[in-house]
């Protein structure tokens, strides 16, 4: 063997030997090739049994982590000290000379494995090397792909409602794995790598990360198995009852309407972003979403376990992402989704992360997110957005409470947690919706169970942007809490706190951006009171706003907070701002996307990029048209007086902003640092200074009138200017 440079790319490998099963460990760095297997790999003195999950590393930049997609029984390895130290280049596994990514031009790409007269074989095709495929012998010539025909691009078994296929071949990237036979008859792991030659991934990417997913094609597309197509599942579903035929697409059965362990399947992952810091690591992949499972192009969630070699993968994978308690950035994911958009799959796309981006400040949890691009077994599946994924770890990760702590209650159901736990919901339902509200004694104990500012908020937000998905259609709505509650942080109290998610079936998403005038609000709050309309979930939440809603303070706070809403989060220039910022790397992305999925009307008239921003266009209406309707809406829903325009500003956006009510007005990010917005006389407003580190607060002046209390209530009133001063 030669000593030229190789780079190494495997974190972890699982090794089969006659009688045990080890796990090797190793830092990713470039070194010289070993040219013999002269060093012990450090490893676990247990050789059988389950992993322990405290030994299973995390997965950070730069590093890999493979697996060989088959079922096995690894024992442990130390600690993360150990596997930092353990640096013998003489694992029984297979080397790749250059790492995953992007090439200008061809090249050879050489294979090498430390053991004597190891045999390496390799694919191709994602499937798993076994000695029945090609052997290594020489360097694997690497091409630009693109131009092979399509295999999975061009299946028409995804879906019932489309048929369409690609008219030109899609972008593709060379996928090699790779396996060592020993001469004791036993094998390595397997070695994974993606490789896109001449292809120009600024041009086509810009800084959007690209994400490979490898896997035996069986596991997505096979018959019987495969999780993304109709399959036996539809067959079988049309056995059933003939009618089904006749059933719209979005309710049809198919292999991707399976749910649960028995319907994930293992996949390579990896994360190759603009800076070169690869991320990999064998996980589990199944379908996500609803209705949406039924479109051409899914969504998908993709899961770490310490079956699969990892608890969680360490990697700043959506940057700029914040933990929910402010304590720093989020670094680690032990799950996460490939989201296609949901509803909004054939429109703008970004519906839901700018409408969730917009009220992240608010008493609920967000998902964080970012567009990104996903191949599949070397083909281009499209526009993805990366995003955060609501579950016991999320919550772990975000307040820093133990995960067998947490509970969350999906719809009425038990999403994380034990069975049992349903009757901690089931307490705090029974007591909001079968006690009189009125009386101030139960809505002060309702408020002991129920973040109830968090559940106003998130009402708030669903009647302002009129999602026809929501809570008060019964659906997408969960809550999380801590089982035992303590003092270890300020959410461990026991009380039921709302995730945000799924907002995107809103603001005109199938009516071209029309309908902002609309009296939706009207139209949701007389479905939610009407007491004797069904549900499908248990215990709907439907029935605790209905109840919260005969408390004057609950109807109070939630006209405040829409009016909130409506005068900065939703605000027109900043709606429109965030809408044209995130389109920047969206519309760089979304060409190949709708060339990848169509419909073919857009490939063939339109055309991808003119369509696409007419939907942004759309969207952008919208949120102009809401902004301008609300006021009179909410004047009709709840029978009010005209609004007052109210005037605040601030003597130096650089000295202080303003908590207005429950929202902080960032005076810094407002034209001419003025915040203007419509509340009605009705309903007093409250508004608090918030001076900046090393600046103090000196007064407010109300309409010529100085006022030295740093919280004042005040009673709207038309043309009423507000300026506080610090120094």
């Amino acid at each position: 063997m030669n000593n030229r440079k190789f780079t190494r790319y495997v974190l972890c490998a699982s090794i089969f030997t006659a009688t045990t099963f080890l796990t090797v460990s190793c830092a990713g760095r470039n070194t010289d090739a070993p040219s013999s297997m002269d060093e012990t790999p450090i490893v676990s003195s247990e050789t059988t049994g389950e992993p322990n999950e405290a030994s299973i590393p995390e997965i950070s930049e730069n590093t890999t982590l493979r697996d060989n997609d088959t079922e096995t029984t690894p024992g442990e390895i130390t600690t993360e000290e150990a596997i930092e130290e353990v640096v013998a280049e003489t694992e029984p596994i297979v080397y790749f000379s250059s790492k995953s990514g992007f090439y200008d031009n061809g090249f050879t790409l050489e294979l090498r494995c430390p053991v004597e007269n190891a045999v390496i074989y390799y694919t191709t095709d994602g499937t798993i090397p076994t000695q029945d495929s090609r052997k290594y012998e020489e360097p694997i010539s690497l091409t630009n792909v693109s131009l092979n025909p399509d295999v999975y691009a061009a299946r028409t078994d995804y879906c019932t409602d489309s048929q369409y296929v690609p008219m030109d071949p899609v972008t593709k990237a060379n996928i090699i794995r790779a396996v060592a036979y020993f001469e004791d008859g036993t094998s390595s792991v397997t070695t994974n790598g993606t490789y896109f030659v001449g292809i120009d991934r600024e041009e086509l990417y810009g800084d959007s990360p690209v994400i490979s997913l490898i896997t035996e094609p069986d596991n997505l597309f096979d018959n019987e198995k495969g999780i993304f197509v109709l399959g036996q599942t539809y067959t079988d579903w049309l056995a059933e009852d003939p009618a089904n035929a006749d059933e719209p697409s979005y309710r049809v059965h198919g292999n991707f309407s399976n749910k649960g362990r028995d319907w994930e399947r293992p996949v390579s992952f990896e994360y190759m972003p603009s800076n070169g810091k690869n991320v990999s690591a064998d996980m589990g992949l199944r379908m996500k979403g609803a209705s949406t499972r039924t479109y051409l192009q899914k969504s998908m969630r993709l899961i770490a376990r310490a079956e699969y070699g990892t608890k969680s993968i360490k990697a700043d994978l959506i940057p700029g992402n914040m933990k929910s308690d402010n304590s720093g950035p989020v670094t680690s994911y032990k799950s996460f989704v490939l989201r296609n958009g949901g509803n909004d799959n054939g429109f703008s796309k970004m519906r839901d992360p700018v409408l969730q981006s917009l009220v992240a400040d608010r008493a609920f949890d967000t998902q964080a997110s970012a567009p990104c691009v996903v191949f599949v077994d070397g083909e281009y599946w499209g526009l993805y957005a990366i995003t955060e994924d609501y579950s016991d770890k999320y919550i772990e990760t975000n307040y820093g409470i133990d995960n067998k702590n947490v509970v969350i209650v999906k719809c009425g159901r038990i999403d994380e947690g034990t069975a049992e736990d349903i009757t901690l919901y089931e307490d705090m339902y029974n007591f909001i919706t079968q006690n009189d509200m009125t009386d101030e004694k139960n809505y002060a104990k309702a408020q002991e169970m129920l973040d109830i500012p968090g559940f106003i908020d998130f009402c708030a937000v669903q009647l302002y942007i009129d999602n026809n998905d929501s809570i008060f259609d019964d659906n997408n709505w969960s809550m999380w809490r801590t089982r035992e509650a303590d003092k270890a942080t300020e959410w461990s109290d026991g009380k039921w706190r709302i995730l945000l998610y799924d907002t995107e079936f809103s603001t005109g998403v199938y009516s071209g951006g029309k309908g902002f005038e609309e009296n939706t609000i009207k139209k949701d709050l007389d479905a939610s009171l009407d007491a004797d309309k069904k549900y499908s979930s248990d215990y709907p939440a439907l029935d605790i706003f209905r109840s919260l809603y005969e408390n004057g303070n609950f109807r109070k706070e939630l006209i405040v907070t829409l009016c909130d809403l409506r005068n900065y989060n939703y605000e027109k220039k900043r709606a429109g701002k965030a809408i044209d910022n995130l389109a920047v790397s969206y519309k760089k992305l979304a060409d190949d996307s709708f060339y990848r999925y169509g419909p073919d009307w857009v490939v063939m008239y339109d055309g991808p990029t003119v369509y696409y921003d007419t939907k942004i266009k759309e969207f952008k209406q919208y949120m102009n048209g809401r902004y301008m309707a609300f006021p009179n809406l909410m004047k009709k829903t709840f029978s009010l007086k005209d609004p007052c325009t109210i005037k605040i500003t601030v003597s130096d956006p650089e000295y202080g902003d303003v908590l207005l009510n429950r929202t902080d007005i960032d005076f810094s990010n407002l034209p001419n640092a003025e915040f203007t917005g419509d509340y009605f006389e009705e309903y007093e407003i409250t508004l608090t200074a918030a001076p900046k580190e090393g600046h103090t607060f000196v007064k407010w002046i109300v309409d010529d009138n100085e006022i030295t209390d740093d919280t004042i209530t005040l009673t709207p009133h038309d043309k009423c200017t507000i300026e506080v001063q610090y120094k």
